[in-house]
């Protein structure tokens, strides 16, 4: 099993990453950390401490990706209630409307543009292999 690369931090570090992680600033961070902002920054121009902040980062986003996944089709049908729904209100059910309709387009171009990134990736693939 890989080392844990949080392992070649300082505990200091340790805590830090993960609370840049978690709180919404880097002051927040430093102060839950219990170390000073100016050594943050100065940790953060450290090109491994850096990597493994943007690792962590990435992760902690992808997992929120993954909860708002599973939770899609829940909103979409909480929307289309409002929208049906006799008693909400006009403003409500234009919102509905509007987030409906927008992640509907979204999801088309989305759609479009891998159909169209597909078809780039064949050309480009196609004339490696001819020449």
């Amino acid at each position: 099993m890989a080392d844990d690369p949080l392992d070649s931090l300082s505990p200091a570090q340790q805590k830090t990453i993960l609370e840049l992680v978690n709180q919404n600033s880097i002051r927040k961070a430093a102060e839950v950390a219990g170390v000073g902002e100016r050594t943050v920054y100065t940790w953060l121009q450290d090109p491994a401490f850096k990597r493994l902040y943007h690792q962590l980062r990435k992760q902690s986003f992808s997992q929120a990706m993954s909860l708002s996944q599973r939770l899609a089709p829940a909103a979409i049908n909480t929307l289309g209630r409002v929208m049906a729904d006799a008693t909400a209100s006009h403003a409500s059910k234009v919102a509905a409307a509007n987030v409906l309709l927008k992640f509907s387009r979204d999801s088309i171009e989305l759609d479009e543009l891998v159909d169209r990134v597909d078809a780039i990736e064949q050309q480009v693939n196609g004339a490696k292999g001819a020449s």
